[in-house]
């Protein structure tokens, strides 16, 4: 396709639109989306770069640049979401040889007919503990999508960078909560499409100042520095 085929360029200083919530059929489970789909729907739909966090898997450096090899301008980076005992963490910024048996008290075993979902996860404080210590961004996705009530502590809380406030995930009684906490503890909000499918794909999406790669979106998500879909 035309759109495909073209190297896409960012103008030096100028921002660029970012779906920074994406699975792909690779290593996620519930996904359907191959991550050439999630790409190519991305780019049709006017995105300068996705970030592809898979359930508690995080891309190798050798396969990502081959993905990257494919779509010449356009902004691949790798994150991880991952599901501690009581919520799910958008993890951004670990090494490319991360594994999931690095963290600490898991039982070493993932279910991979369950969205991937460990055994034993430690508790959300932990996983911080663990990686904060590589430098780590942090953004809390659904909230409220299986608790209706909030259940981290206001200290715990203030440990993430963002919180999703919008996704395909989302109930409009969801979005409100969401957008309440975010509020409540000044925590900026984002909005990312949490895809598992083209039909959602690039669809919620941030805007952020042009990076290059995953230390500089680190550096913009711990400043804060993004605007979420429709927001002047």
């Amino acid at each position: 396709m035309d759109y495909i085929k073209r190297k896409i360029g960012i103008k030096k200083g100028s921002t660029i639109k970012i779906d920074i919530h994406c699975h792909t059929s690779r290593y996620s489970g519930c996904s359907i989306q191959t991550p050439e789909d999630a790409v190519e729907t991305a780019i049709r739909r006017g995105l300068d770069g996705i970030v592809i966090t898979e359930h508690e898997i995080l891309w190798r450096k050798e396969e990502l640049e081959n993905l990257k090899q494919k779509y010449p301008g356009f902004l691949i980076l790798n994150g991880m979401e991952y599901s501690a005992a009581s919520y799910d963490m958008l993890i951004y910024g670990l090494s490319q040889d991360f594994s999931i048996i690095d963290f600490p008290e898991v039982d070493k075993k993932i279910d991979t007919n369950f969205f991937g979902k460990i055994h034993n996860a430690p508790e959300v404080e932990k996983v911080f503990d663990y990686c904060e210590k590589f430098g780590c961004a942090f953004i809390l996705p659904h909230p409220f999508r299986f608790n209706p009530e909030m259940k981290l502590s206001d200290k715990t809380l203030r440990r993430f960078h963002g919180i999703e406030v919008d996704s395909s995930n989302f109930h409009d009684k969801d979005r409100n909560l969401a957008m309440k906490l975010a509020q409540k503890y000044k925590i900026p909000a984002v909005t990312a499409s949490d895809s598992h499918s083209t039909k959602t794909i690039g669809l919620w999406y941030i805007e952020i100042p042009e990076v290059k790669n995953m230390k500089d979106f680190v550096r913009i998500i711990k400043q804060g520095k993004w605007k979420v879909k429709g927001e002047e």
